[in-house]
């Protein structure tokens, strides 16, 4: 499985993920691109308003600022979600016990409201990305492929 991003995209995810020292969250809904192919079509960069928690060891978004993209996924079965999220401050971009508690809900939250919809994540701190996906099937998450374009 991979995620096609322009690097026009990944230079935006770095600076609003680093803008202080602080976690912060990004939160895409993506299409279908090729077999296992996937590109972020909607993007929602979070206001500090709509965080109901941020700091240097987490962050939290308020559940009714995502609620407009869930209806949106909720209504169009060819759409998966895409959950970003920074280590900033040094810490591995590897995803923490707290990322999988927290990931764990989300997975099936996401097929909830969308039983055709993938969900996938992605950890960045400084330079280093770690991406996975939720495999159903197999009741996991396994590795997601990050290719930047053009």
């Amino acid at each position: 499985m991979r995620l096609l991003l322009s690097g026009a995209e990944m230079e935006q995810i770095r600076e609003y993920l680093f803008r202080d020292t602080g976690e912060r969250m990004i939160i895409a809904l993506c299409r279908k691109a090729g077999w296992s192919t996937y590109r972020a079509e909607e993007w929602f960069y979070p206001s500090e308003q709509n965080y109901a928690r941020r700091n240097e060891a987490a962050v939290t978004l308020r559940a009714e600022a995502v609620y407009p993209l869930i209806k949106k996924l909720r209504s169009d079965p060819g759409l998966s979600f895409l959950q970003i999220h920074s280590h900033p401050r040094g810490v591995p971009a590897r995803f923490s016990s707290v990322d999988n508690i927290n990931n764990g809900f989300n997975t099936m939250d996401v097929r909830e409201w969308n039983p055709r919809a993938g969900f996938f994540r992605m950890v960045m701190s400084g330079d280093e990305t770690a991406a996975e996906y939720f495999d159903y099937r197999a009741g996991r998450f396994r590795l997601l492929t990050i290719k930047i374009t053009g």
